[in-house]
C-alpha cells in the first residue's frame, strides 16, 4: 500500500477518472475525505516533531554574533528560533509552540507589540530588564519565568540596561 493518505480500500486506478470531479468540488473548496483518510485517522500517533537539544554554551555565540550583523531595530525582535529538526522552515519547535532565544543589547528596546498566543519567558543572564505589560513594568533577572497574557489590551516591551538574554515561546494554533 502506497503512504499517500488514501483509504486503504481506494481503487488507485479509477482515481485517473475522478480528477475532473475533484476540481469542481475543488472550485467550492470541498475535498474528498477518502484521498486523506489514511494521514487523518491513524492506527497511533505520527508527529515530525523530533527529540533536539539546545545548550547555551552553543546557542550563546550564535546570538552575540546577531548582534554585530543586525540591529535589534533592524531586526525588530533579534531572535533566533529554536526550529525542530523535523519541522524544519516552520520556525516552531513542536506543532503548537514557538520558541526562540532573543538577545537585547544595553540601550535597545524590542519595540510594543501585541501578542494572540499568551508568551513565555526565561531569562538567562542580564541585568537591569525589564518587560512591560499594558504600560506595567516588571524587572527581569537571571531564573526569572515571566507569562505575558493574550488579549487585545496587552502591549508588550523590553528594554536593557544591560545585556538581557531570554528564551522566548508562546503557542500557536495551527489546526483544531
Amino acid at each position: 500500500m502506497a503512504d499517500d493518505g488514501f483509504a486503504h480500500t481506494v481503487n488507485r486506478e479509477a482515481e485517473k477518472g475522478r480528477q475532473e470531479f475533484y476540481g469542481r468540488a475543488g472550485k467550492e473548496n470541498l475535498a474528498p475525505l477518502w484521498r486523506v483518510l489514511g494521514s487523518l485517522v491513524l492506527d497511533e500517533p505520527k508527529s515530525p516533531c523530533q527529540p533536539a537539544i539546545w545548550k547555551w554554551r552553543e546557542v550563546r555565540p550564535y546570538l552575540m554574533e546577531a548582534c554585530k550583523i543586525i540591529s535589534a531595530e533592524e531586526a525588530e525582535r533579534r531572535v533566533l528560533v529554536l526550529e525542530n529538526p523535523g519541522m524544519k522552515g516552520e520556525s516552531r519547535i513542536t506543532r503548537s509552540l514557538f520558541a526562540g532565544m532573543q538577545i537585547i543589547l544595553p540601550g535597545e528596546i524590542a519595540p510594543a507589540h501585541r501578542h494572540v498566543a499568551s508568551a513565555l519567558r526565561f531569562v538567562i543572564e542580564g541585568k537591569n530588564a525589564y518587560t512591560a505589560v499594558s504600560g506595567e513594568r516588571t524587572m527581569m533577572s537571571p531564573g526569572d519565568f515571566v507569562i505575558t497574557p493574550s488579549g487585545p489590551g496587552t502591549i508588550t516591551a523590553i528594554s536593557a540596561r544591560n545585556r538581557w538574554c531570554g528564551s522566548t515561546g508562546s503557542t500557536c494554533i495551527s489546526s483544531i
